[in-house]
């Protein structure tokens, strides 16, 4: 839930926050959009490639450095493009672990319980939402700092993930016929 929660927080804070960033508005939302359309087709590339772990952890850490580079640039630089960089870096980490979660759900609980806990985690994701708008109406360093704090908590949980041993031979019929059985 703490991964679920973190994602879709910072997802709509940097879309909240994106109108008070310095640089052009319209560079930004671009730069925005492109990264979160770059970040689900890689996300998804890379998702079997790397593993559940390794997918959370790079995305996650993405994202933090795009908090950090938003948080030294914030107000040095002069540059539109220099801004947008940062911003995507930080949009594509949150929508690459945005959509990691979705993706995981299928290996880290039995078919019996997947809709329950994507219920579950869904709405407490959708529930830390509510306070997006709030931190992105705070003074300028804030909500990045907010951001950057729950990105590192995700990322401290995401290394505490249990993750069934799966045989790259099996498929996803045996996977879940073996997880049921146990």
């Amino acid at each position: 839930m703490v991964l679920w929660m973190a994602c879709a927080f910072g997802y709509y804070l940097i879309n909240f926050e994106i109108k008070y960033l310095p640089g052009n508005l319209y560079v930004n939302v671009m730069m925005s959009t492109a990264a979160e359309i770059c970040a689900k087709m890689f996300a998804y590339s890379q998702y079997e490639r790397l593993g559940l772990k390794k997918s959370f952890q790079l995305g996650l850490t993405v994202a933090l450095l795009g908090c950090l580079l938003l948080l030294i640039s914030n107000g040095h630089s002069d540059s539109t493009t220099l801004l947008g960089i940062c911003l995507f870096v930080a949009k594509f980490g949150v929508a690459f672990t945005f959509m990691i979660n979705y993706l995981s759900i299928v290996m880290l609980f039995p078919t019996l319980f997947c809709g329950t806990a994507t219920g579950m985690c869904n709405f407490a994701g959708r529930l830390a939402t509510i306070f997006a708008p709030m931190a992105a109406e705070l003074k300028p360093p804030q909500p990045t700092l907010i951001l950057g704090s729950l990105v590192l908590s995700a990322l401290a949980c995401s290394t505490m993930l249990i993750i069934p041993e799966i045989k790259e031979s099996e498929t996803s019929s045996s996977k879940r016929k073996k997880m049921k059985s146990v």
